[in-house]
């Protein structure tokens, strides 16, 4: 395009208007008068709004460089020019106490929108074909807070390098298949990744020498209605939902492959004052005079079978006490403090037990089972040693609470005589009936102290 001579500009108080011409049209000086004029588009207001576009336009405003996927189409960026363009502002020194803004990029819709992606703000970080990335920060987009030296965030103050806040004036009805989200990270393309190192869609780590984050992830309870979901539930024992196990998961070369994973780590004496743990699943159950008749669990575990040959071990939840190597010292300030699975009932004085408190129940939820036998407890080994006791009591009042006789496995007057036992007999007042290898045995009891 031809240069624009000073002829181009009307001025008008503080305004110097431009009269934009079609390019095809500025063939020569001469014909600048007759070129046609598309609109006044843009003003400078020496007084107010600086550089403004005054008139609706069908084709961007402002483009620096050309929209292209080979070098030197844009500004070139270098050491001596490191920016394209910047927007720099300041407080002029004073509190600013309002809402603020140093770059606005604000996108009006008016009608539904269907089959098309809109944002208001797209930062875009393209690499060509061959192009790798090593030591240093790549991104689309980045929010960066500096903090130059002490500083407070105080009682009631949101402060943050990235903030999504998202404003439902009336309501919002997100549509069985839609997605709405604070934050969305996706991938898309048909490339694959393959990972050997730490590649998460979310990560969270912090520089060599700087301070660690009190907590990764903070969700506020009431704020949310789940606090968390990974999956989704499907019925009829359908995986299409599901976090997929494969052997992919296998990150450490250990066999072990997780939905999720939590490591926590002692190191040190923390002193009998603590309590550590890797996750807790606390579960408040509160109200004035209230019943709850819903169930309640601090945590489940559960699996569920369909149409599977189980060969291995299946469990719905499983407690693992591993010693490691050497040097492992069970010491527990109780009789019993070491185990995979530890049932701890606390509160006693405020129950009132109609049915019993139990420190661990096997509750069979089903009809009973097409073929085989189901126990509430069963005891086993990989076959290098055996347990040294089945069941180990440091103190009871009762061995066990049976049913009345007559109630399987306790059997009324089974044992011959059926009486009371004298000097010259050896009845018994029931039995209890056990199995030696499918074979049944019967254990005389007596309800009295017969001398």
């Amino acid at each position: 395009m031809a240069a624009l001579d000073d002829k181009v500009l009307t001025a008008m108080g503080n305004y110097a208007y431009f009269d934009v011409y079609d390019e095809d049209d500025l063939s020569s000086d001469d014909n600048r008068g007759l070129a046609t004029q598309q609109s006044i588009k843009a003003y400078v207001d020496a007084g107010g709004d600086g550089f403004t576009f005054a008139d609706a336009g069908t084709t961007p405003s402002i483009v620096t460089g050309t929209y292209q996927s080979t070098a030197d189409g844009g500004v070139i960026l270098s050491s001596d020019n490191t920016y394209n363009a910047a927007f720099l502002a300041d407080d002029s020194g004073s509190n600013i106490g309002c809402s603020v803004r140093n770059l606005l990029g604000r996108l009006l819709l008016t009608v539904d929108q269907s089959g098309a992606s809109i944002r208001a703000l797209m930062g875009q970080l393209k690499l060509l074909d061959g192009v790798d990335v090593a030591t240093g920060i790549y991104t689309g987009v980045q929010g960066y807070l500096e903090m130059a030296g002490t500083h407070a965030c105080s009682s009631g103050a949101t402060f943050s390098c990235f903030d999504a806040s998202a404003e439902i004036t009336t309501a919002l009805t997100v549509a069985s298949g839609g997605e709405f989200a604070g934050v969305h990270v996706e991938t898309t393309g048909a490339g694959t990744i393959t990972n050997n190192g730490t590649c998460a869609g979310i990560l969270i780590d912090k520089a060599a020498g700087a301070a660690s984050w009190p907590e990764g992830i903070l969700i506020d309870g009431p704020s949310v209605i789940m606090g968390m979901r990974i999956g989704k539930f499907a019925g009829s024992a359908a995986t299409t939902s599901a976090v997929v196990f494969s052997t992919d998961q296998d990150v450490y070369t250990d066999g072990q492959l997780s939905t999720m994973e939590v490591h926590g780590a002692t190191n040190t004496d923390l002193t009998s004052a603590y309590c550590a743990k890797c996750g807790r699943f606390r579960h408040v159950v509160s109200g004035s005079s209230m019943t709850a008749a819903h169930e309640t669990y601090g945590l489940m575990g559960q699996v569920v079978v369909k149409g599977t040959t189980l060969t291995h071990l299946h469990s719905g939840l499983i407690g693992t006490f591993e010693g490691h190597t050497s040097g492992v010292v069970v010491n527990s300030a109780y009789d019993f403090g070491a185990c995979g699975v530890m049932a701890r009932v606390g509160g006693g004085a405020a129950i009132t037990a109609t049915t019993d408190v139990c420190g661990f129940v096997a509750f069979l939820n089903s009809p009973a089972m097409d073929s085989g036998s189901a126990n509430a407890i069963g005891i086993c080994d990989v076959g290098t040693a055996a347990w040294t006791n089945a069941i180990a009591i440091s103190r009871a009042t009762n061995l066990f609470d049976l049913p009345a006789a007559g109630t399987d496995p306790v059997i009324s007057n089974a044992l011959v005589p059926a009486t009371a036992p004298d000097a010259g007999t050896m009845g018994a007042d029931a039995c209890i009936r056990v199995l030696l290898n499918d074979v049944a045995y019967y254990i005389p009891l007596y309800d009295s102290l017969h001398g």
